[in-house]
């Protein structure tokens, strides 16, 4: 009997120490770490709950880099700046186009943009996750152009004989817009009227000269003349 006392009275302090314990704890918890508790619980209150929209500022305007002026391709991709994960939506020539979000560094994309023929319009416009919108970005004009040029050859004319005693050929013409011109292979000066003109290099007998012009499209046009050659005095 003595003994069962004994068991209980032990189990007892033991009993008693453990809550002593717990309570000292509790009261080191509360003392030193009531912020951080009261910190998680009110995280664990907020989920579930709504947004509170407290962001009331617009995200800067987007910005489109290396868009061309003028394409003779009738679709094009556009690549540009924005705030790091806003919604980006494309105007092309007015209504509403696609929508992208920016990615963490701020990049966006667009892929397979339809344009119409001539002159288009397009810009774009941001939105933050508070759904704030920023204002227009830059409006590009882009012409999509699919007409190839006009060569007209001046000098010489197809089929004529040249003679001179300084292995030169002159060669001229004009065309119907702004282009980058190659005769055989070499690159022509073209005026601000949009004539060209290029003293090629030859040697006798017949000379084939072939006239490239390509527009700011990226439209190629081509022409060729025949001539002969004689070295020979007038």
């Amino acid at each position: 009997m003595p003994q069962r006392e004994e068991d209980v009275k032990k189990r007892l302090f033991k009993t008693l120490l453990a809550i002593f314990i717990i309570i000292v704890a509790i009261f080191i918890i509360l003392r030193f770490f009531a912020s951080d508790v009261g910190s998680f619980f009110g995280l664990i209150s907020r989920i579930g709950k709504p947004k509170v929209k407290d962001d009331t500022s617009a995200p800067p305007p987007p910005y489109f880099y290396n868009a061309p002026t003028v394409t003779n391709k009738k679709e094009l991709s556009f690549k540009g700046f924005s705030e790091p994960g806003s919604k980006v939506t494309i105007f092309v020539n007015g209504p509403k186009g696609a929508i992208v979000t920016a990615d963490a560094t701020g990049t966006f994309s667009f892929d397979n943009i339809a344009l119409i023929e001539g002159r288009n319009t397009v810009f774009a416009k941001a939105e933050d996750s508070y759904q704030n919108q920023s204002e227009k970005s830059q409006i590009l004009e882009i012409a999509y152009d699919i007409t190839k040029p006009k060569i007209t050859v001046t000098e010489p004319k197809d089929g004529a004989t040249i003679r001179n005693l300084n292995q030169r050929i002159v060669v001229k013409g004009s065309l119907d817009k702004k282009c980058e011109v190659k005769i055989n292979d070499k690159l022509a000066v073209v005026g601000a009227n949009n004539t060209f003109e290029l003293l090629l290099g030859v040697t006798e007998g017949e000379i084939e000269i072939k006239i490239e012009a390509t527009d700011e499209a990226g439209n190629k046009s081509t022409e060729t003349i025949k001539v002969r050659y004689i070295k020979a005095g007038f």
